[in-house]
């Protein structure tokens, strides 16, 4: 009959308009404008989790303010590359230490988080090991003081009680922290739940392997951080050595007046420095400008790779070079 129920619970008549369909459009609509939802309700939580939405952000906020600056200037054919100049470090440095401030949130939350898994390894092996399964022994340290873990492992445990497998679980889990010793715990656990229940003895060595990895990557920045003093100094005495051409060898430099007229037996007259008198000062010093900025730059991003393994790091390396060498040349006559 026209009207006998389907086995999806619907009625044949109601194929373009039944409820169902209504409540899958809109969750499609949901879907789409998810992102927006989580950005309004807590925009400092989705920076720090990726900071380099931020940039996204800043970097035509910065653009923007250069134009925005720049304009009067150039309309009035007074702009000048050292005004222009000003503008774009001064939104650098606004973009790249913005950007600095959240990364460091991050790297901390994630350094915690990383301190706290083998502790938290540690309980699930010992419940598990008084005869628990994998999920009992879940839902029960979960109700545990993890620390800065208890954030992530609430939503690991209620991945579980939505239904979720307790592999794709931890694998979600492994998704949201997206650290190397997160990636390597995770795989070694999910593999050893797939072969069996009683998973303790896989939990105490994964705990341990993560504290290795721990220690490991401490020990890594304590023998780096010699580099890092290295990268400071040798910058350090760019600057000088750039102070001083700038402040000494360049202002000294015969300019505004012909070279001197030696006669026809003079060294001068016809030489190499016969047209010293052309040399532009000011093009001398905005040359040193430019490039202790990309001295800066560059020098921090290396820093960051060396001392903590991501470029990203380097940011508050390249913030604190780039406003030294930006509040130098502002010194320097």
């Amino acid at each position: 009959t026209p009207d006998a129920p389907r086995s999806d619970g619907g009625v044949p008549g109601e194929a373009n308009g039944t409820p169902a369909r209504r409540n899958f459009e809109r969750l499609a609509a949901f879907e789409r404008i998810r992102w927006l939802r989580e950005w309004l309700s807590n925009p400092v939580r989705l920076l720090r989790d990726r900071p380099t939405r931020l940039l996204y952000a800043t970097v035509p906020l910065g653009s923007l303010s250069v134009l925005v600056r720049a304009w009067p200037h150039l309309s009035a054919g007074t702009l000048t590359l050292r005004t222009f100049d000003d503008f774009v470090i001064q939104a650098a440095l606004f973009v790249v230490g913005t950007f600095a401030a959240i990364q460091y949130v991050h790297r901390r939350r994630t350094h915690a988080i990383e301190d706290a898994v083998p502790n938290f390894l540690d309980r699930l092996a010992s419940v598990n090991e008084a005869g628990m399964s994998v999920v009992e022994s879940l839902g029960r340290v979960v109700r545990s003081d993890l620390g800065a873990l208890d954030a992530e492992a609430e939503k690991l445990w209620a991945d579980v009680r939505w239904g979720v497998d307790a592999e794709t679980a931890l694998y979600r889990f492994e998704d949201r922290v997206d650290t190397p010793t997160v990636t390597r715990v995770v795989t070694l656990v999910a593999n050893a739940m797939a072969a069996s229940g009683d998973i303790a003895r896989v939990l105490r060595i994964a705990a341990a392997e993560a504290r290795d990895a721990r220690r490991l990557a401490r020990k890594r920045r304590q023998e780096m951080l010699t580099y890092l003093v290295v990268i400071y100094l040798s910058f350090a005495v760019f600057l000088v050595i750039v102070a001083a051409l700038n402040s000494i060898l360049i202002p000294n430099l015969p300019t505004g007046t012909a070279a001197p007229d030696g006669g026809p037996g003079s060294t001068m007259g016809g030489g190499p420095l016969a047209s010293i008198a052309s040399v532009n000062v000011k093009a001398y010093t905005l040359v040193f400008f430019h490039t202790a900025l990309v001295q800066a730059l560059f020098s921090g991003l290396l820093a960051g790779q060396m001392g903590e393994g991501n470029v990203a790091d380097g940011a508050k390396h390249a913030t604190v070079l780039l406003t030294v060498a930006y509040g130098a040349f502002l010194v320097l006559p």
